[in-house]
């Protein structure tokens, strides 16, 4: 889920913490809110062209971190995503850039990962913050994005062999078998094709 609906506010007009306040400060301040949240904002959040581009990255990053059979990348996933009404702090601190990923949390046969990944990272915090964006920086960041996006889809296609899932029982599952050839089908463009099914 994009943070800006997962918290509720934009943050582009979230106030930034007090350069004054202590480390102790901000962190004892961190948990009262967490104990005793503040009420809900009365506001609206209209659509962003990066919302759909940022839960993307999320779903990227699960597959990478929690579904890979590595200690160190199932800790930091657990982390990040948990089920909770607000997001954690590790997961809204890592999208802020204020947390960068461990570089033993990417499995070994993916060594280029973290380079394009916090490219991703870095451009849809910085279009949080722009309170209104024009078009060039609407092309920017989906070049950016497709661009990031691809290498990373090479990288995977490349190294797929290499990399160790987890299946739904938690256990590794280490067998990496060949790709069945799919049968050819004709493609009819434009047409809707409707398939016959028996209602009982």
């Amino acid at each position: 889920m994009p943070l800006e609906i997962h918290c509720g506010e934009r943050y582009a007009l979230s106030p930034a913490n007090s350069p004054f306040q202590s480390a102790q400060e901000r962190e004892q301040n961190a948990v009262n809110a967490f104990i005793h949240p503040p009420d809900p904002r009365i506001a609206i959040l209209r659509y962003k062209y990066n919302y759909d581009q940022e839960s993307l990255m999320w779903v990227t990053l699960y597959i990478v971190l929690g579904r890979v059979d590595l200690e160190e990348a199932q800790k930091v996933c657990s982390n990040m995503f948990t089920n909770s009404l607000y997001p954690s702090r590790d997961r809204e601190h890592f999208f802020k850039g204020n947390i960068a990923l461990p570089s033993g949390a990417f499995h070994d046969a993916l060594p280029k990962f973290p380079v394009y990944f916090e490219m991703i990272q870095k451009h849809l915090w910085d279009s949080c913050k722009q309170l209104e964006p024009k078009e060039e920086d609407y092309h920017k960041l989906f070049n950016t994005l497709i661009f990031a996006f691809d290498q990373l889809l090479a990288i995977a296609n490349e190294k797929s062999g290499e990399v160790r899932f987890v299946d739904q029982s938690g256990q590794a599952n280490v067998e990496v078998k060949e790709p069945t050839k799919k049968q050819k089908t004709e493609h009819i463009p434009h047409r809707m094709v409707l398939r016959k099914r028996n209602l009982r």
